[in-house]
């Protein structure tokens, strides 16, 4: 609960907004309490003391959560939900209590210390990339870690300022374009005579370091503020196509800035554009002057690092702690140095001197920050982008999650803290993250071990380090790039799966190189994000057709055995439509339908005029198969069609212009009409993410163009928004209904064949009774409204018709009364029957049409339903045909069943019963042998006289109970022989044959 005076403690802390916000949408455990500001106020008995209480009342505290739901406010911030908050900014809040001591600590301090040997030798090798003084690489391995430890989320990835390699020289570009050797040049000593330019190297290497330690405050401020601003999505335009080729053109400028330092070779700083050429010119063109001895001890230091790292790669799994290999080369290589004096001897370059102790901090140069902002943010993308990447992979190896957001905010306070102690810029790289999870590490804890063991480095053992050559430590960078160089090996692999991922890689290693990092990343970028444009501006289409017997539509050109629906067109558009890709759109769909809608409207409006004209000309006239032209005239309707848009002709009215013509049939004019072959258009929009404007205004135009042809549009498979677009943009009108949209393509055609089944069903019926009545009656037209335009060929039609069947009628009739056989009586016999005839064809007429009308009422208010039923039947019958189909092959593999195990079992069960009644004759058979035996016994003991009388005794009764027990034996077997017999189980085929 909050007190009357102070703040809370989330409140002192200064937390943010948007955490307060969090807070505030937790509800309070009790509901209706009174907080102790207004029930101080209700207590209290001052006049003064009530009306300050009143306005402390009002006045909001900060960091409060105010309870709405019970009768009185309650603002709160228990220590609970502010723990809760705090951990958000300090994830070792969330892991340290949860420390398993007796299993993680010794894996911790193994892995600790295996790190940080290589933390302290890389931090060497990568200040020479940063083109500071080696020293303050050992201070950048060791500050980032400590504030690391407290703010990451990431338990493996091991952080220092001795980067990933890439990072490491985009911080040395900026030192050396901002402080080359030229701005500290001055005069050699004209006692000795020598003319000989001099480079202050104190003064620049002070400088460089003051650059190096601003671009590095910069950096973190940068990426504090990107993710305070919770934007580390940001890292996702950085695709891995473009982050591939970056790396592996900064690899090749790194293997280059390193090259000089292997050979000892003098060149001057070059930066920009083809500054990496510019280099690669000067090393040759001075290649004469290597060193040979820092050339072998580089070649035998990249030898060795390389082929060692290998056997690590190939016996990871056996060796339980990789080989420090650059740790024990760095410490050959020194005592080599130092016994040879290798700089005495043979000028060789050496580290000279590494500082003890620390330096205190110091204040960026601010008034640099502008000089430096854009390739500030470069570092900063890539560096967390880098971080990140190598953060997610050992998150889901280990199965724990890692927050982007507080990633930025953690790698920002660690740049802000590690500027301001000359370090550079702090982020991971792949080598020495696995190296730390691979020897074991568990936690940060191994971090902070290694930032112990570089501790240990910079206070005592830098000046152990003085005699080591450069070029090992050029070559120790040298030797750690070919992970990077590898990557060109996925160039073939990126060309077979995407050809735009493969030139994104290829363009941006190309620039990268010859442009600079910076302008190479971005120039990268912006070729990237061009391809996306390019893919979404020339999208791919496809005209779908119908997997038989499925609601499945595919592409028609992409798969077999696909049928159109007749006189239907369905175009696919895989992308957004907006105002880049209208033209693609209207192309797509002319290629889709075989026509331009435009050109067809324009044509058949220029055969109308015509036809027209001629008509009025007397050169066509109506007939009952069409319009012809009379004889011996010429047609001028057959004049030769060379503008295809023609002007209307003033004379003409345009709304008797306004025709309607069969198109589909041969026109009388020598109008080149294309033809229409269908009579709907569907729109799948399943791919379609978003329309803007100009889209919909587009689609709008398509829309009415195909409705002025008689071509009905439809769309189908859309989503939510896109209606709401439409609506916003004023898409609908009385012409274009929500009727057009449908949620599947199936239902879109459904639909079509539906209507197209409706017009099938009304017949004309009555066309066809009225050419039955036409030689009885006069031919009734039917009455239209006035206000109705009648086509100019009815008309013709209707008078022509009209006044031929008068004409004939009156001279039929005089005719019949003329003639000198006419008789009265006949002729009314004939009359009248030719009445009753007439009034029975009326009636049956009315009848038919009553029926008609009938089955067209059915018909409309239930097709629907009948058109469901129908498609449930075929899909029934289907269903039956499937399960009569499974149905015989079920009982065919249970005949196989039954062939392959009841028939064996039979057999198995007839041959048991046979080895029983062998068995029992066999028993029968030792019994036998057994009383023969006896028997012969007894006579032998018999013939004894009395000394064997007990003997015989014993024997005698040893027969009785053998004979009792070889008759139950037999009884036994003849059941058997009883059994055999009557299961047929082929007793006869026995060998023995027994009688008693």
């Amino acid at each position: 609960m909050l007190r009357r005076r102070g703040h809370p403690p989330c409140a002192r802390r200064g937390l943010w907004h948007w955490q307060v916000a969090a807070l505030a949408r937790e509800a309070p455990k009790e509901r209706g309490r009174i907080s102790p500001r207004r029930a101080a106020l209700q207590n209290s008995d001052s006049a003064a003391s009530r009306l300050a209480q009143e306005r402390a009342l009002k006045e909001p505290v900060s960091g409060a959560r105010w309870d709405l739901s019970g009768p009185e406010w309650t603002a709160s911030c228990s220590r609970k939900k502010a723990f809760q908050v705090t951990k958000v900014f300090f994830p070792i809040l969330e892991w340290l209590p949860k420390y398993r001591i007796k299993e993680w600590l010794i894996s911790d301090i193994i892995s600790g210390i295996s790190t940080g040997l290589v933390a302290t030798l890389q931090g060497l090798a990568y200040a020479l990339l940063v083109a500071v003084p080696i020293g303050y690489g050992l201070y950048s391995a060791f500050f980032p870690i400590l504030t690391y430890f407290f703010l990451g989320t990431s338990r493996h990835i091991s952080v220092g300022n001795w980067p990933f390699p890439v990072v490491s020289l985009m911080v040395g570009s900026v030192v050396l374009s901002m402080a080359p050797d030229e701005k500290f040049l001055m005069a050699g000593n004209n006692m000795t005579g020598l003319n000989k330019t001099l480079i202050d190297t104190e003064s620049r290497d002070a400088q460089r370091v003051l650059i190096a330690s601003t671009v590095t405050f910069l950096v973190g401020i940068i990426q504090l503020v990107l993710g305070a601003l919770q934007i580390g999505f940001i890292v996702r335009y950085l695709a891995d196509p473009l982050v591939g080729g970056f790396t592996t053109a900064a690899a090749f400028q790194v293997f280059v800035s390193q090259l000089k330092i292997v050979l000892n070779v003098s060149t001057k700083n070059y930066n920009g554009v083809l500054s990496i050429i510019y280099t690669l010119i000067e090393i040759f063109q001075n290649i004469g002057t290597t060193n040979i001895a820092d050339l072998i001890a580089g070649l035998l230091t990249i030898i060795i690092c390389m082929a060692v790292k290998e056997i690590n790669d190939r016996f990871r799994h056996k060796i339980p702690i990789p080989i420090p290999i650059e740790v024990i080369v760095t410490i050959v290589a020194t005592g080599i140095s130092y016994g040879v004096d290798l700089e005495k001897k043979y000028n060789a370059g050496i580290v000279k001197s590494i500082p003890s102790g620390f330096l205190p901090p110091e204040p960026p140069a601010v008034s640099m920050f502008g000089d430096m902002i854009a390739s500030a943010f470069s570092i900063a993308i890539v560096g967390y982008a880098i971080a990140v990447s190598v953060g997610k992979v050992y998150a889901t190896k280990h199965d724990y999650a890692i927050d982007g957001n507080q990633e930025f905010i953690a790698f920002g306070i660690s740049n802000i803290f590690s500027g301001a102690f000359s370090c550079f810029v702090a982020t991971t790289a792949l080598s020495r993250t696995a190296v730390q999870e691979s020897t074991g590490g568990k936690t940060q804890i191994a971090g902070i071990i290694s930032a112990g063991i570089v501790l240990i480095a910079i206070v005592a053992l830098g000046k152990l380090l003085e005699p080591l050559q450069k070029s090992v430590l050029a070559a120790v960078v040298i030797a750690n790039l070919k992970g990077m160089f590898m990557q060109v090996c996925d160039v073939p692999r990126l060309w077979r799966q995407s050809k735009a991922d493969a030139m994104i890689w290829v363009f941006t290693c190309i620039a990268s190189i010859i442009l600079g990092l910076d302008l190479g990343l971005l120039a990268g970028l912006v070729f990237a994000l061009l391809t996306v444009v390019l893919r979404i501006q020339f999208p791919s289409w496809g005209s779908l057709g119908n997997i038989p017997g499925t609601d499945l539509y595919k592409n028609i050109k992409e798969y077999k055995n696909v049928i159109e629906p007749e006189g239907v067109k369905i175009l696919k558009f895989s992308s957004p439509i907006f105002f880049a890709n209208i033209d693609g759109l209207r192309s797509s769909l002319k290629s889709t339908v075989g026509f331009d809608a435009v050109r067809v409207y324009n044509k058949r409006l220029k055969a109308l005029r015509k036809i027209q004209k001629l008509i009025k000309k007397g050169k066509l006239k109506a007939t009952k198969n069409g319009i012809i032209s009379e004889s011996g005239t010429s047609n001028e309707g057959f004049e030769p069609d060379e503008d295809l848009e023609d002007s209307a002709d003033p004379d003409i009215p345009t709304k008797e212009v306004e025709i309607q013509v069969d198109w589909t049939s041969e026109l009388p004019v020598k109008v080149n009409v294309p033809k229409v072959p269908l009579h709907s258009l569907i729109f799948d929009f399943g791919a379609v993410s978003f329309m803007d404007v100009v889209a919909v205004r587009a689609m709008r135009t398509v829309v009415k163009e195909f409705e002025r042809i008689n071509v009905r549009v439809y769309i189908a498979s859309h989503l939510d928004h896109i209606i709401k677009m439409l609506e916003h943009c004023t898409f609908f009108d009385d012409d274009i209904q929500k009727e057009m949209f449908f949620l599947t393509v199936h239902d879109a055609v459904l639909h079509i064949q539906s209507q197209i089944m409706h017009r099938d069903i009304q017949d004309p019926i009555f066309e066809k009774i009225s050419l039955m009545q036409e030689s009885k009656e006069p031919i009734e037209f039917t009455e239209t409204n006035q206000n109705e335009e009648l086509d100019v060929q009815e008309e013709v039609w209707f008078y022509l018709v009209h006044n031929c069947t008068i004409k004939n009628l009156s001279k039929e009739c005089y005719t019949d009364f003329l003639r000198e056989d006419f008789d009265v009586k006949v002729y009314t016999s004939q009359s009248i029957h030719q009445a009753v005839i007439a009034e029975q064809l009326a009636k049956l007429a009315q009848g038919i049409s009553q029926l008609d009308k009938e089955l067209h009422s059915q018909v409309v208010a239930r097709h629907e339903d009948l058109l469901a039923q129908a498609t449930g039947i075929e899909s029934l019958e289907g269903v039956l045909q499937m399960m009569q189909t499974r149905i015989g092959a079920l009982q065919s593999t249970v005949d196989r069943i039954r062939a392959k195990i009841i028939d064996p079992y039979n057999k198995i069960v007839s041959r048991t019963a046979q080895l029983a009644r062998l068995q029992a004759a066999c028993d029968l058979l030792r019994r036998i042998i057994r009383i023969l035996y006896l028997s012969k016994r007894l006579q032998g003991q018999l013939q004894g006289g009395s000394r064997e009388i007990t003997k015989a005794a014993h024997s005698l009764n040893e027969l009785g109970a053998m004979n009792h027990m070889e008759n139950l034996i037999l009884l036994k077997l003849a059941a058997f022989m009883n059994n055999g017999n009557t299961c047929g189980g082929g007793g006869g085929g026995s060998a023995l044959d027994f009688s008693v």
